[in-house]
Parts: structure tokens; sequence; C-alpha cells
């Protein structure tokens, strides 16, 4: 009956998708683009979007509109980057997008879009801590099966907590952030490899890359603890580094996170995420799926 589109922009290449009212990917593709903050970009996403669109085999005027996972804080109303560091767009507006392609467009923080795909395939919960373990780390929190934003827009930005003063360098500027420990491409730089070659090897016991993982789950474990001292919750673990871990990985990371908490009777639950490498842009193209439901 309607369908809503959704796209993520990273570094070197967008994803997009379509979904219908059940939140089914109906459509995806994924396109090699390179960001570059300038008129040529956008014209390029938004001709990559039209002809994605084009091959739907539905009428334009069941579209009901376009949503834009982003690496940035974004405005209330969805339609500017109020922090955009990692890909240098503070200030992009969705009207760069929607004006050529005529169809409503919001932008939306990648981590929150992420976190909203995952409420809908675990309907169950209500209020959890959402880390998105990609390669830039991301985080949401949902109260009351929604997501919380806080007074700044600024809730849910794990990723600069700072888990070792004067530690490594984060792109924020700070030094001894949790991205700068526990993101994917912090993975990757620590173990000297791509990380699916890393996996390979420590799932063959590989004495260096055991050693490597075990910090990293050490980290990850100081963070989950510090966030569960201000928020008692479940804790979801998404992302790419999701993909790779096993029930053994989770295991020990809730042993590790039970030993830094002091409270020794709480119930530490880690929620595995969907594995799902279209979740932001599916995420992204939610809201107007749900603002249509609403209305009628």
């Amino acid at each position: 009956a309607r369908i809503a589109v959704g796209s993520e922009i990273l570094k070197e290449f967008i994803r997009v998708c379509a979904i219908d009212l059940y939140g089914t990917v109906i459509g995806q593709t994924q396109i090699s683009l390179p960001f570059s903050n300038t008129p040529s970009y956008f014209q390029a996403v938004v001709s990559a979007i039209q002809s994605f669109i084009d091959s739907l085999p539905l009428e334009s005027s069941r579209i009901l509109g376009l949503g834009i996972a982003i690496q940035g804080l974004v405005s209330a109303d969805g339609q500017k980057v109020i922090y955009g560091k990692i890909l240098d767009c503070t200030g992009l507006a969705a009207n760069q997008f929607g004006q050529y392609l005529g169809i409503p467009c919001l932008l939306v923080h990648d981590s929150e879009a992420s976190a909203c795909a995952e409420l809908m395939h675990q309907e169950h919960i209500s209020h959890a801590v959402y880390l998105s373990l990609n390669r830039n780390l991301g985080g949401a929190i949902v109260l009351n099966g929604a997501i919380y934003r806080g007074t700044a827009l600024m809730s849910g930005t794990m990723e600069h907590i700072c888990l070792i003063p004067e530690g490594r360098p984060c792109y924020c500027g700070k030094n001894g952030c949790l991205e700068a420990y526990c993101s994917a491409d912090s993975l990757k730089k620590i173990a000297g490899m791509e990380l699916d070659l890393f996996f390979k090897r420590l799932r063959c016991r590989k004495q260096e890359e055991v050693s490597v993982w075990n910090a990293y789950l050490e980290h990850l474990a100081m963070a989950i603890a510090t966030i569960r001292h201000v928020i008692d919750c479940d804790v979801i673990i998404g992302g790419l580094i999701n993909t790779w871990m096993t029930d053994e990985d989770f295991s020990l990371l809730t042993s590790l996170v039970q030993r830094f908490c002091p409270l020794s009777q709480q119930t530490i639950r880690l929620i595995p995420g969907c594995h799902d490498l279209n979740l932001a842009s599916i995420g992204a193209g939610l809201p107007f799926i749900t603002g249509f439901l609403n209305q009628i």
C-alpha cells in the first residue's frame, strides 16, 4: 500500500533500501560513492536513489518519503546535521536531497536509526541501551519503546565517554574516548589487519589475536558496566563486530561486565543485535512508516 525509502551515507558508499508497512525490505542496493560535501556529490546521491526508486515495481505516489541515516547528530525536526565531525558535514540539510527527488526527506542519526530497526525485531524490549559496534562506535537510549534524545539531542553518544584518561586520541579531539578502544576501526588498527582475517585467526586461537580480543572485550565491559550504573537496563550489542561474535564471546563479555559491577546481585543481560547490514537504512525509513500508520 505504501513504502518508505531508507538510505545510509558512509565514507565510501551509500546503502539504499525500500521497506513496506511491516518494515520488511522489498528492495536494496549498495553504491560506491566516496563522500564529499559538494553539490556534485549530492546530485550523484540523488541520481542513484532516483534510479533505485525507478527500479521498484510501484507507483511513485506510494512512496511516503526518504530517510537518510547519517554519521552525525541531527536537529529535532530531522532537517539539519548539527554535529557531523566524522564526515565533516555539520550544517548538511535534508533539502539538499529532497528538493531534487520531490518527496519528503528526513535526516536521522545512524545509531538511532539502527536502534529503531532493532526495536522492530525485538518488540518485547521497552527499555535498553543500544551499542552499535560499527567502524565508528555509536549508541542510543531506548525508554518506553522510543529513542530518548535528551534536551540537547546528545543522549546516547556513548562513544565519547572517557574510558582511559589521556588515552588514545579520538576524532572528537579528546583522548581516551570509548570510540578509540571499542569501534571496529580501533580494533582493526590495533590488530593490524582486516577484521575478517583477524576473526579467522582468532577462531584458530592464535595467541596474539586472542590477547587483542580479550583486551577489546575488557574495555567494552568497562564501558557497559559504567553505562549500567547510569541506566539499569538491557544492553543490545549491534553493529559490524556483532556479526562476528559468538555465544562464547557474549558469555565472556557478560562475565567481564559482572566483574566490573560492584553490585554482585545485578542481573546482566546482553542481547545480540540483528546481523542485517541494512539496519540503519531500514531504521531511517521507519519514521515515515510509523507516521503513516499513526495517521490511520
